[in-house]
């Protein structure tokens, strides 16, 4: 199809006989179907077959635009105003570098290790810390 090998409206071969022919299973050629019609590449026509599509979908390459007043998390970036403000470790005192220098949560890994437990998680290494403003 990608080369042009079947045109809009060929049929497909049945899923049995495709395989047959690839030597794969049937349920490989029918994921495999699955995917080009999740992709808009072919439609199914019932007993009519699976067929390549008139026009196949075409992703865009832009972003679609996000309404007013919504928040795009797509991207996965953050709100800058949001993350704290960072100091190059030159300008650290030594003490600061260390990850030891910050006072540890105990509660908080005491409720994660109680809540990941029953779950098998080993949690002898769960540790919290707060941030310490320079």
């Amino acid at each position: 199809m990608a080369e042009g090998a079947l045109g809009p409206g060929a049929a497909l071969p049945p899923v049995r006989r495709l395989a047959d022919e690839l030597g794969v299973s049937p349920g490989t050629v029918a994921t495999a179907y699955k995917e080009l019609r999740r992709r808009g590449i072919v439609v199914t026509r019932g007993r009519g077959g699976t067929v390549v599509a008139a026009a196949p979908s075409v992703a865009s390459r832009r972003p679609p635009k996000v309404p007013h007043g919504l928040q795009d998390l797509a991207g996965g970036h953050p709100d800058p105003r949001l993350l704290p403000h960072l100091v190059p470790p030159s300008r650290l005192s030594p003490g600061a570098r260390s990850h030891r220098s910050t006072p540890r949560l105990a509660r908080l890994e005491d409720a994660v290790r109680d809540w990941l437990r029953p779950d098998g998680v080993p949690t002898e290494h769960v540790t919290f810390a707060t941030a310490r403003s320079i």
